[in-house]
């Protein structure tokens, strides 16, 4: 699977609201989840973020890293919140493998029954997440919220609907999965 220098382009444009970085706080995403009856997050720095507000994610995807870095306990205790939910043994977690720019069978599968079993669950892969939320995108019931990193920029709420889930879906044809 490769994608053309186009469609390249169109991934790196945020999905959703964009809220930069200095103007991430806990009432601007607050408000903007509202009633959302899933929140998701995508990559480890927005986990940390959301569980930093107060707010456990339904599903997380997370790979112990940020900016291709491995997650540690620091002096400033910036992922204490995150080290801690990974810990929490009371959150189903499920693992899979998925390389670098792409999607795997087997996340792909792991993404959707974290979907079907309408509980809170953390997904850790082994490899890298980032393409994983275009599943969620697809997948997830209308109402639910999707957030996640634009490297260098801030954090992207996406609200799911049916415009949304079309190009995401369209997005998955471009993936040799085996569904």
């Amino acid at each position: 699977m490769r994608f053309t220098e186009s469609e390249k382009n169109a991934l790196k444009k945020p999905f959703g609201e964009l809220l930069p970085r200095g103007k991430i706080t806990k009432n601007s995403v607050v408000k903007f989840l509202g009633n959302c009856e899933f929140v998701v997050s995508v990559g480890d720095e927005t986990t940390s973020v959301l569980l930093t507000f107060g707010i456990v994610p339904t599903i997380s995807v997370t790979d112990g890293k940020t900016m291709r870095r491995t997650i540690r306990i620091s002096k400033d205790r910036k992922y204490d919140s995150l080290i801690n939910y990974l810990q929490d043994d009371r959150i189903a977690e499920l693992r899979c493998k998925n390389p670098a720019g792409s999607i795997s069978d087997e996340a792909y599968r792991l993404v959707i029954r974290s979907i079907q079993m309408g509980s809170r669950v953390k997904i850790i892969v082994d490899g890298e997440e980032d393409l994983l939320a275009i599943p969620l995108f697809a997948f997830l019931p209308k109402r639910s919220v999707l957030a996640y990193g634009q490297p260098n920029e801030g954090l992207v709420l996406t609200r799911i609907g049916s415009a949304i889930q079309t190009m995401a879906k369209d997005l998955l044809t471009r993936f040799d999965l085996s569904i």
